[in-house]
């Protein structure tokens, strides 16, 4: 085997082994729990009430549904590894014209194989439907994301398309 074949399916390799590195969704860090003060809290201190929102309806959560959308978000870097990796490959397979043709074609490959093991390792995005029974008798129905800040049965004003605790 020569050379140039040994690089381009070890930077192949590294290319399929750095996508399998990328977290899908949104990473939060941590906090250390053993002796952890978060900055400016004092033991028992209680953060103000949160102002209610103005214009708000107000009444009783009845349920809540939780839906799991499709993930929607762009899957560039698995199509951009995937393509690099497969034109790569492609690259050491073809000779003379043939080998402009194999690095097209295999960056193309490359690239949609990419992109579905992207989307297939993406979490769908989560939406709440809650449902309110208004103090006035109608029944109000928000669809929201998270954070998810009320319980069925709770007290809650529901504004702007968004429902929060009373």
């Amino acid at each position: 085997m020569n050379i140039k074949a040994l690089t381009g399916i070890s930077a192949a390799l590294a290319a399929v082994m750095l996508a399998g590195c990328v977290a899908p969704g949104q990473q939060y860090g941590g906090y250390p729990q053993q002796g952890y003060q978060q900055p400016g809290y004092q033991p028992g201190y209680q953060p103000p009430p949160q102002q209610q929102p103005q214009g708000a309806l107000y009444g009783t959560v009845q349920s809540i549904e939780q839906l799991n959308g499709a993930n929607n978000s762009p899957n560039i870097l698995g199509t951009v590894l995937g393509g690099a990796a497969g034109g790569l490959l492609g690259n050491t397979l073809g000779g003379g014209r043939g080998r402009t043709a194999t690095t097209i074609a295999g960056a193309v490959v490359g690239g949609i194989a990419g992109n579905r093991i992207e989307n297939s390792m993406g979490q769908p995005n989560v939406l709440y439907r809650i449902t309110v029974r208004l103090d006035d008798g109608r029944v109000a129905t928000v669809t929201q994301a998270p954070p998810l800040r009320v319980q069925q049965g709770q007290r809650a004003a529901v504004s702007n398309d968004t429902v929060y605790p009373y």
